[in-house]
This record gives structure tokens, C-alpha cells and sequence, in this order.
């Protein structure tokens, strides 16, 4: 008896410890890492534990999607110009196992997850544009007909899309989710090809009145919207605007003084285009008004331009949301405020919404109007859009010519020009300006060489698109997308300002953006002899090119249509004669006489004349009446 006593506990005892075991291993096997980071980030990216991920999935563990999100992560902080094989087949793993949890019905991110999901769409479409999925379709064609589907769908829903929903259902659907996904679907490199250039233009025109900002965050919409579509911005800036002003929680007292003026911008240091642009007109003011520095950012760096303002303050967003304001701007003795840029920084945006004083004007730091209702009663521009007044939501106060002085570069000449046969095109364009339309003009420039020389075209096209494209995990899709249209094309993003000078001086001529053109970066182009060919516009943005070719007597290179434009850079490429003429011309210019002499203080009469004549609503031309 005792014996078979001793078996039976020995048995209880033996299958509690089977129980333990099992439960030991299933902790383990839940605490198990999905996510795996990279073993060397300089050749590989993070991996997703496949068998684990799947078994996760499929006992509705909901870490998976926590899992999910630090592989995204990765991508805001890790950057690649391309994939190695192993990193592309990491990409198609996670990829493999997103579709699989999608795929789940009733298995759903929580909301707290679908909020950050929301906010991570265009880590989704890029890491997903760089599988071989390539995009989301197929992905949200199967999500659609499921129940509880509409965290996937905010997911999914992006300019990669053939599917395109109705953006007011969206909203009627859920209001928060539909905002941050409309920020989100924003986030890329330009539109480089025709389906997101569409779907971009589109997704602005018809954005939803019920927007809110789902963040202080609001630049990258209202910077992008004239990128994208020029016709929508007057509308897109009223939304972003009124619902600032809904969240608005400042209160300004303001007891102007008529010598009083402040200066709002983070960008007046020695490096940066506002500053080189704006700088001499703002410098018209000195020693005729007290002047007020409002920096909008916590951090100034040492090249910041502070000693000809009798104050210097900081206005800046901290980590939770709120917008540090300090006393001399709540309580302060402005009668006027002057923005050299809105929508460089998202203070300038919130700021731009709040009546600081009874006058406030902005010029050109980022050249579109702050649109419908705005609290900018003036915008100073140039005469050389003096036809496009309609085109702003602001009176217009229209200096002689841009309202925007040429700066001398810091970068000095190597005089380094390459004179091999292979000619080199530069294409010096920022992030958001590589649209579908403009790379259809560079692959036309193609065709027309190849029926010029009967060959295949050994030209180059340089596009400097700086290092501000290696964002989002977008630049190793966007490379792709680029080279299957132009395979002549070779992309720079690594070089900064005095590396791009010294190799975009050994190069032959210059192309101009459009319809968002360049402007510094053509005065660069003449100061290193490259002449440049640009289409011309209605608005500044695309009319300053045909300004500084005007000015160095090169208006042949100014075109209204791309057919000609394209035959004359095949020209350039295929003649080397009318090349060197062109830049032998160019080499003759006095180009500190043209281009960088300050005539007349023109900027300090438009703010004369607002000051003493505000408030009108009629445009006024500066010199007009002389």
C-alpha cells in the first residue's frame, strides 16, 4: 500500500512539474521578441522572428503590433540610400507578417496602437515600397470588406494607392483617426511618379473642413500644400488656420509703439537661404526702429545674426505640445510684425494666427500666401508677380523686381570645370520639387538627344537633392522610381553646401525646377558659370528664374512651354559650341554689378508707407509713383 501511496504522489508531483514547465515555456514563448534589432545597422536592417510572429498572430496577442511599430521606428532614425539582398528580404519578411495579421479579422490594434499606426502610414508605404509588394493594394483591397477594419484601412490608405476612398466618409467614420492620417499620407519625396502626383494633388483638393491638428505639429502640411497643389493652398492654409485658432489659449496685451517692429523667423543666421535673401532688407530698418529678434526655437546656432536688435527673445514649441511665449511678446510694444518666412517652423505658423500687433506683414522665406483667414494683413513681394495679386489672401505691397536679395555664396570658386565629353546637367532641386511632370521633361530631353545623335544619351543628370531627402525610409523607393524613368540620372543626397558647390562647378549647365522653382540656388549656379534654362510661371516661385536670366542678359534660356526647353538643353548637350558661347557670356558678366548691389532702400519705404497708411486693401507698388 505504501508503495502504490508513494506512486501516486510521485505521479501528481511529476505532472505538476510537466504544468510548470508548460507554463514556464509558454511565458517564455509570449515573452519572446518579435522584433530583433540589427546585429550591424550599417548593413543590415531589423528583422521580425517569423515562426514567433506568426504564432503571436495567431493567439491574438496584441504585441504584435507594438512589435510592428519598432521595426517602423527604425526607419524615422536609420537611413539608406539602398537595400542590400538581405535587407530586402528582412523587409519582405516584416511585410509578410504585417499581411498576416491584416489579414486576421477581428484581430485590431487597440486604439492607443491605431493612433500610433495612423501616425506611422508613410513608414508603412515606404518600408512597403521597397518590397516586393510595392505597395499596399493588395493589402487594403483584402482589408475593405472586414469588419472592424477602419484602424487598417488609416493604415494602409496612402499615394502609393491605386484605391483612393472618399476622404469625407473617412472623416465621418472618425474625425481624430481621419487627421492624423491626412498629415501622415503627406509624408514623402515629391511625387515621382504619376499615380502619387495625382493622388497628392488630389488629396489636397479636397481636404476635410473638420480637420484638426492632431499635433503642434502642422508644418509639413502647410509647408508641402503649394509643392503639390499650388491651387488648393489658399484653401488647405484657411483650414490648418482656423483650427489653430480654435486651439489658440493665449492671451496678448499690446501697447504699440509706432518705432517698435519685431522680426519673427529661426532661419537669420549666415547659412541660410532667409537669411541671405531677407537679411539686407530687414538691415534697412537698423538704426530707424527698435527692433525685436522673436527666435522661434529653443537653440540658436553660432552663425545667428542677433547684433543690430535691441532685444532678443525665444518662442518655441517644448515636449509636451505647448509653445513656450515669454512676457515681452504677451506684454509687448509692437506695431508691426514682420514673418521673412511662415511655415519654415511650426511656430511661425501658430505665431502667424495670434494678433501680436496691430500690423503684421510676411515676405518671401517661404513665397506663398498664409491663405484664408490669416491674421496677415500685408504680404511684401516683388513687382515680377504683379499680375498674381489674387493669387494672396494678404494685400500686397510689391517691391521693384523679386523683394529678395541676391546673396554672394560663402562657398569660394575652385574654377574645377570638367572638360571631359560626358555633359553633366544639374539638377540642384530640394526634397519636395522631383515631380512626375519634371521628370517627364528630363526623360524628353532623352529622347530628344537620342534623335539628335542616333545613340544612346551619354549625358548626365545630377540631382542634388540634398541630405534633407534621407527621411522617412522613402529615398531607397524614390531612387527606384527615379532611375526606371531616367537611368542617366545620379543622385546626390549626402553632400552638404560646400561639397555640392565644389562638384556642381565641374558640371556644364543647370536646369530650374517647376513649378516650384529655385531660386538661391540659380543665383549659385551664375556664380559657378553654369548657365540654367527655366520654365516661367505666374507666381514668384516660378518667375524669379526668368528675373536673374533677365538680369544677366540670358532671356533666351527663359521658356514658357517644355517642348522648347527641352530642345534647347538638347542643344546644349549635343553642340559643345553653343554651350561654351553661353558660358563664355557668362564668364564676361559682372555678375557683383547685376546681381548683388543693393538699389535703393526700397523695403524700408513699403514699410513706411504700411505704417502710415494701414489699414488698405488696395496692392501698392513701391517706387510706382516716382
Amino acid at each position: 500500500m505504501a508503495g502504490k501511496k508513494q506512486t501516486k504522489a510521485r505521479q501528481k508531483q511529476l505532472a505538476k512539474q510537466r504544468r510548470d514547465r508548460q507554463q514556464r515555456e509558454k511565458k517564455a514563448e509570449a515573452a519572446r521578441p518579435l522584433f530583433i534589432p540589427s546585429e550591424d545597422v550599417t548593413k543590415n536592417v531589423p528583422q521580425m522572428d517569423y515562426d514567433a510572429t506568426l504564432k503571436a498572430i495567431a493567439a491574438n496577442d496584441p504585441r504584435v503590433w507594438d512589435e510592428f511599430m519598432k521595426f517602423l521606428g527604425y526607419f524615422e532614425t536609420h537611413h539608406y540610400t539602398q537595400y542590400g539582398k538581405s535587407s530586402l528580404k528582412r523587409i519582405n519578411v516584416f511585410v509578410s507578417c504585417l499581411q498576416t495579421a491584416l489579414m486576421k479579422e477581428g484581430f485590431s490594434p487597440d486604439m492607443q496602437q491605431a493612433v500610433k499606426l495612423t501616425q506611422m502610414g508613410h513608414l508603412i508605404q515606404h518600408v512597403v515600397a521597397s518590397s516586393c509588394y510595392l505597395s499596399t493594394n493588395s493589402l487594403l483591397d483584402c482589408v475593405l470588406p472586414m469588419e472592424g477594419n477602419v484602424p487598417k484601412i488609416f493604415m494602409l490608405q496612402n499615394p502609393r494607392c491605386d484605391i483612393q476612398l472618399n476622404q469625407e466618409k473617412l472623416f465621418d467614420i472618425n474625425p481624430v483617426l481621419a487627421s492624423l492620417w491626412y498629415c501622415s499620407y503627406l509624408l514623402g519625396l515629391s511625387s515621382p511618379t504619376e499615380l502619387i502626383q495625382k493622388n497628392l494633388f488630389r488629396h489636397l483638393h479636397n481636404m476635410d473642413e473638420r480637420w484638426e491638428p492632431p499635433t503642434h505639429v502642422v508644418s509639413g502640411l502647410y509647408f508641402s500644400s503649394t509643392y503639390h497643389n499650388p491651387e488648393a493652398v489658399p484653401r488647405v492654409k484657411g483650414i490648418i488656420n482656423r483650427a489653430i485658432k480654435k486651439r489658440q489659449r493665449l492671451n496678448v496685451t499690446n501697447s504699440p509703439d509706432p518705432k517698435s517692429i519685431a522680426i519673427v523667423t529661426n532661419k537669420w543666421h549666415r547659412n541660410h537661404a532667409v537669411y541671405k535673401s531677407a537679411g539686407p532688407l530687414v538691415e534697412q530698418l537698423v538704426g530707424k526702429y527698435k527692433l525685436t529678434l522673436i527666435w522661434t526655437g529653443p537653440r540658436m546656432p553660432d552663425t545667428a545674426v542677433t547684433n543690430y536688435f535691441d532685444k532678443v527673445v525665444k518662442c518655441h514649441f517644448v515636449s509636451d505640445g505647448n509653445m513656450t511665449v515669454p512676457d515681452e511678446v504677451l506684454d509687448n510694444d509692437f506695431q508691426m510684425v514682420y514673418f521673412p518666412d511662415i511655415g519654415m517652423t511650426d511656430e511661425s505658423i501658430w505665431l502667424s494666427n495670434m494678433r501680436l500687433a496691430p500690423i503684421q506683414a510676411v515676405g518671401y522665406g517661404h513665397p506663398d500666401t498664409t491663405g484664408a483667414d490669416n491674421e496677415i494683413d500685408y504680404f511684401i513681394g516683388g513687382d515680377v508677380e504683379k499680375h498674381s495679386t489674387s493669387a494672396y489672401a494678404e494685400t500686397m505691397v510689391l517691391l521693384p523686381g523679386l523683394a529678395q536679395e541676391p546673396a554672394w555664396p560663402t562657398a569660394e570658386r575652385k574654377h574645377n570645370y570638367n572638360t571631359d565629353a560626358i555633359v553633366r546637367v544639374n539638377c540642384v532641386w530640394g526634397p519636395d520639387k522631383y515631380n512626375y511632370s519634371l521628370l517627364k521633361m528630363l526623360e524628353g530631353i532623352n529622347k530628344a538627344v537620342m534623335q539628335r545623335t542616333g545613340a544612346a544619351p551619354t549625358h548626365e543628370f545630377h540631382l542634388f537633392g540634398s541630405p534633407g531627402m534621407n527621411r522617412y525610409g522613402a529615398l531607397p523607393a524614390f531612387t527606384r522610381d527615379v532611375q526606371r524613368m531616367l537611368p542617366n540620372a545620379i543622385l546626390h543626397t549626402q553632400q552638404e553646401y560646400y561639397d555640392y558647390m565644389e562638384n556642381a562647378e565641374q558640371h556644364d549647365f543647370s536646369l530650374n525646377s517647376f513649378p516650384f522653382g529655385c531660386y538661391n540656388v540659380l543665383i549659385e549656379s551664375l556664380y559657378m558659370g553654369l548657365p540654367f534654362l527655366t520654365l516661367v510661371g505666374e507666381r514668384f516661385y516660378n518667375r524669379a528664374g526668368m528675373w536673374l536670366n533677365d538680369q544677366v542678359d540670358m532671356s533666351e534660356n527663359n521658356f514658357q512651354t517644355a517642348p522648347p526647353l527641352i530642345e534647347k538643353a538638347a542643344t546644349l548637350i549635343t553642340n559643345p559650341d553653343e554651350l561654351k558661347r553661353q558660358r563664355a557670356h557668362l564668364a564676361g558678366i559682372d555678375l557683383k554689378e547685376r546681381l548683388f548691389t543693393l538699389k535703393g532702400n526700397h523695403f524700408l519705404e513699403a514699410v513706411e508707407y504700411i505704417l502710415a497708411n494701414h489699414p488698405f486693401h488696395e496692392t501698392k507698388i513701391i517706387g510706382d509713383d516716382k
